[in-house]
């Protein structure tokens, strides 16, 4: 009965010595399994995101973007898009207006200075061996409301070519 408990520790401690290996080979497989579930769970996810890329466009959509017009309007108190901008347009022409308003000065000083007549000396115009007469042109100019401004300065310049025209004959 000796004998038998000899040879069975013997085997038990065999066994056990036995024990590291198998555990190394058993983990071995287990390195390379997991590494396959690990990249099957990264291709599952991508996959997943792809297929439902669409259905996370359409419910930001549906949610969000679709609701920022309402959103807006309600806060800015706008009711119809036309009376806002027809609004906008009247603050854009008052605006025009109060802008001519405070530069007509300006206009007024160059017109004044483009329409004093001309200066300096007059050699080769008319005849210098004489007295050149005085002469005073005087233009009034009637600006049409709503016309075209370059139509209104070719006709201020066509006024006093011609007043100079009959001063100089």
């Amino acid at each position: 009965m000796l004998d038998m408990a000899k040879a069975g520790i013997t085997n038990l401690v065999d066994e056990i010595k036995k024990l590291p290996g198998k555990a190394l080979d058993a983990l071995g497989d287990l390195g390379t399994l997991l590494l396959n579930v690990g990249k099957d769970l990264i291709r599952g996810f991508i996959d997943g995101i792809k297929s439902m890329a669409g259905s996370i466009v359409t419910a930001i959509k549906d949610s969000i973007t679709d609701k920022i017009p309402d959103f807006v309007k309600g806060a800015l108190g706008i009711g119809s898009p036309s009376k806002l901008m027809k609004q906008y347009g009247g603050w854009v022409s008052e605006g025009l207006a109060i802008g001519i308003s405070d530069g007509a000065s300006d206009v007024d000083k160059a017109l004044d200075g483009l329409l004093s007549g001309p200066t300096g000396e007059l050699s080769g115009v008319i005849d210098t061996s004489g007295t050149v007469p005085a002469f005073n042109v005087v233009n009034n100019f009637n600006a049409p409301v709503g016309g075209s401004m370059s139509s209104f300065a070719r006709d201020i310049a066509f006024e006093g070519a011609k007043e100079l025209r009959f001063a100089y004959a």
